[in-house]
């Protein structure tokens, strides 16, 4: 389906949910908190602290993977995202103490802050690691992801007790806010199909699938214009979304 024209559109919006996590994230710098965001997928976490992470100095965004969950590969991982130089071959130890010298020695503005976000990708020796940086440098840290993240409540006599007592506060978000549909709508001039909407939430998976309908939508439309029930059907066709 040819696009109309080339009308790209951020993703951000600034829904209830992404001010709820910018809040925590501004707390927790602020006051140099170790804190937790619990959520399932499509809530807006990752683009919440990707535009936080955009729009302030001195805050660091270290997305985990499954490759790059053990304590070597993270370490290499978070080297890159508080852009200090190191190689991969460098041992756990040598890595460490670079983080630790940049956060415990390093000018900051402000108070700095690290987001870890898929952070339930994380292994024990690598989360017993982002807890010793806390006890060490003081500075703030979010570990974000999903349920797995709190595995220390099936294993509650595991090497968890530690970390347990120093994580505060922690915040679950299990669903989008119910008025941020209504602020995506409004942001991307949605004037009728709002019903479309709710359906993809319930039948796709909260508001990934919504966000990439949107877009489309946003593009197939003429610029300026609204978007219609009409539009939105045709961004379903293209997208593979059954309304």
């Amino acid at each position: 389906m040819p696009l109309l024209h080339e009308n790209q559109r951020e993703e951000y919006c600034p829904t209830q949910t992404a001010n709820k996590i910018h809040q925590l994230f501004s707390c927790c710098r602020t006051y140099r908190l170790f804190s937790m965001i619990v959520g399932n997928p499509g809530v807006g976490k990752t683009t919440a602290a990707e535009m936080f992470y955009k729009a302030n100095d001195d805050v660091y965004l270290c997305r985990i993977t499954r490759v790059t969950r053990e304590l070597q590969p993270m370490l290499v991982r978070l080297c890159e995202a508080i852009n200090v130089g190191c190689s991969k071959n460098q041992s756990q130890a040598e890595l460490y103490s670079l983080v630790l010298d940049f956060f415990a020695y390093q000018y900051f503005d402000q108070s700095p802050l690290l987001i870890l976000d898929e952070a339930q990708y994380l292994s024990d020796d690598s989360l017993e690691c982002i807890r010793d940086l806390s006890d060490q440098t003081k500075i703030g840290i979010t570990l974000m992801g999903n349920s797995g993240l709190k595995r220390w409540e099936k294993n509650k006599k595991g090497n968890f007790a530690q970390l347990r007592g120093r994580i505060a506060p922690i915040v679950e978000i299990n669903a989008p806010h119910e008025d941020d549909l209504e602020v995506i709508c409004n942001s991307f001039n949605v004037k009728t199909g709002t019903a479309l909407i709710q359906k993809v939430v319930k039948k796709e998976g909260q508001l990934h699938t919504v966000m990439k309908l949107l877009k489309i939508a946003h593009e197939l439309g003429e610029t300026g214009q609204p978007i219609t029930e009409t539009i939105l059907k045709q961004a379903a066709i293209a997208i593979g979304v059954s309304l």
